[in-house]
Protein backbone atom coordinates (compact mmCIF):
# COMPACT_ATOMS: atom_id res chain seq x y z
CA UNK A 1 0.00 0.00 0.00
CA UNK A 2 2.79 2.33 0.77
CA UNK A 3 4.78 1.99 -2.35
CA UNK A 4 1.31 2.39 -4.26
CA UNK A 5 0.59 5.28 -2.56
CA UNK A 6 3.96 7.11 -3.68
CA UNK A 7 3.87 6.07 -7.14
CA UNK A 8 0.08 7.31 -7.70
CA UNK A 9 1.32 10.74 -6.46
CA UNK A 10 4.45 10.81 -8.50
CA UNK A 11 2.39 9.59 -11.52
CA UNK A 12 0.27 12.48 -10.93
CA UNK A 13 2.81 15.41 -9.82
CA UNK A 14 4.56 14.62 -13.18
CA UNK A 15 1.38 14.56 -15.77
CA UNK A 16 0.54 17.86 -13.86
CA UNK A 17 4.31 19.12 -13.80
CA UNK A 18 4.23 18.80 -17.83
CA UNK A 19 0.79 19.90 -17.94
CA UNK A 20 1.67 23.04 -16.16
CA UNK A 21 5.31 23.82 -17.92
CA UNK A 22 4.25 22.67 -21.20
CA UNK A 23 0.88 23.28 -22.52
CA UNK A 24 0.12 26.44 -20.14
CA UNK A 25 3.06 28.20 -20.13
CA UNK A 26 3.80 28.42 -16.40
CA UNK A 27 7.43 28.46 -14.88
CA UNK A 28 8.56 28.11 -11.24
CA UNK A 29 11.64 28.59 -9.36
CA UNK A 30 14.28 26.23 -9.76
CA UNK A 31 15.60 23.79 -12.71
CA UNK A 32 13.88 22.78 -15.41
CA UNK A 33 11.68 25.86 -15.76
CA UNK A 34 10.49 24.79 -12.41
CA UNK A 35 9.28 21.57 -13.54
CA UNK A 36 11.15 20.11 -9.67
CA UNK A 37 9.97 22.95 -7.30
CA UNK A 38 5.94 21.52 -9.14
CA UNK A 39 6.87 17.77 -9.01
CA UNK A 40 8.03 18.13 -5.27
CA UNK A 41 4.94 20.67 -4.20
CA UNK A 42 1.89 18.70 -5.98
CA UNK A 43 3.56 15.26 -5.11
CA UNK A 44 4.23 15.98 -1.40
CA UNK A 45 0.53 17.92 -1.22
CA UNK A 46 -0.88 14.56 -2.95
CA UNK A 47 1.07 12.15 -1.03
CA UNK A 48 -0.40 14.07 2.38
CA UNK A 49 -3.68 15.19 1.61
CA UNK A 50 -4.48 11.61 -0.15
CA UNK A 51 -3.52 10.03 3.14
CA UNK A 52 -5.74 11.99 5.54
CA UNK A 53 -8.84 12.32 2.71
CA UNK A 54 -8.64 8.34 2.83
CA UNK A 55 -8.62 8.32 6.81
CA UNK A 56 -12.03 10.35 6.57
CA UNK A 57 -13.89 7.77 5.33
CA UNK A 58 -12.58 4.00 4.40
CA UNK A 59 -13.08 3.25 0.79
CA UNK A 60 -14.10 0.25 -1.08
CA UNK A 61 -12.03 -1.31 -3.71
CA UNK A 62 -10.90 1.27 -6.60
CA UNK A 63 -12.18 4.45 -4.46
CA UNK A 64 -9.18 5.29 -2.09
CA UNK A 65 -7.43 7.15 -5.08
CA UNK A 66 -10.11 9.49 -5.65
CA UNK A 67 -8.87 11.62 -2.14
CA UNK A 68 -5.20 11.35 -4.07
CA UNK A 69 -6.40 12.63 -7.96
CA UNK A 70 -8.72 15.74 -5.70
CA UNK A 71 -5.97 16.95 -3.91
CA UNK A 72 -3.72 17.01 -6.83
CA UNK A 73 -6.09 18.98 -9.43
CA UNK A 74 -7.24 21.31 -6.41
CA UNK A 75 -3.49 22.08 -6.27
CA UNK A 76 -2.68 22.21 -10.08
CA UNK A 77 -5.93 24.57 -10.77
CA UNK A 78 -4.41 27.08 -7.69
CA UNK A 79 -0.59 26.63 -8.66
CA UNK A 80 -2.35 27.34 -12.92
CA UNK A 81 -4.49 30.30 -11.86
CA UNK A 82 -1.50 32.07 -9.60
CA UNK A 83 1.20 31.41 -11.92
CA UNK A 84 2.07 33.90 -14.31
CA UNK A 85 2.49 32.83 -18.29
CA UNK A 86 5.68 32.54 -19.58
CA UNK A 87 6.72 35.93 -21.30
CA UNK A 88 8.86 35.92 -24.63
CA UNK A 89 10.34 38.45 -26.33
CA UNK A 90 8.73 40.70 -29.06
CA UNK A 91 9.71 40.57 -32.71
CA UNK A 92 9.52 43.75 -34.50
CA UNK A 93 9.04 43.97 -38.66
CA UNK A 94 13.41 44.78 -38.32
CA UNK A 95 13.72 41.26 -36.32
CA UNK A 96 14.99 43.38 -32.94
CA UNK A 97 14.08 41.74 -29.80
CA UNK A 98 12.05 44.20 -27.23
CA UNK A 99 12.03 42.24 -24.29
CA UNK A 100 8.44 42.45 -22.87
CA UNK A 101 8.60 44.08 -19.48
CA UNK A 102 7.99 41.44 -16.26
CA UNK A 103 6.91 42.59 -13.04
CA UNK A 104 9.76 42.87 -10.27
CA UNK A 105 9.50 39.07 -8.98
CA UNK A 106 9.90 38.10 -5.19
CA UNK A 107 12.82 37.96 -2.89
CA UNK A 108 14.37 34.67 -4.16
CA UNK A 109 15.37 34.03 0.02
CA UNK A 110 11.38 34.19 0.80
CA UNK A 111 10.17 31.98 -1.68
CA UNK A 112 12.76 29.64 -0.69
CA UNK A 113 12.11 29.72 3.54
CA UNK A 114 8.44 29.45 2.47
CA UNK A 115 9.51 26.35 -0.09
CA UNK A 116 11.03 24.73 2.69
CA UNK A 117 8.41 25.36 5.39
CA UNK A 118 6.00 24.17 3.20
CA UNK A 119 7.98 20.86 2.42
CA UNK A 120 8.81 20.23 6.26
CA UNK A 121 4.89 20.78 7.28
CA UNK A 122 3.71 18.46 4.42
CA UNK A 123 6.08 15.52 5.74
CA UNK A 124 5.12 16.21 9.11
CA UNK A 125 1.38 15.43 7.67
CA UNK A 126 2.69 12.49 6.05
CA UNK A 127 4.47 11.34 8.86
CA UNK A 128 1.93 11.16 11.29
CA UNK A 129 -0.95 10.14 8.98
CA UNK A 130 1.74 7.14 9.10
CA UNK A 131 2.42 6.87 12.74
CA UNK A 132 -1.04 7.46 14.77
CA UNK A 133 -2.79 5.28 12.08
Amino acid sequence: MFIWEILLSSLLAAVLSMVLILVLGRTGPGPLMGFLFFFITIFLATWGGGLWLGRIRPGEWMVNWMGYVLVAMLLWLVLAAVLPRQTRTARRADETAVPVVQPKAAQPLALGILFWLMVLFLLGIIAVNYYFF
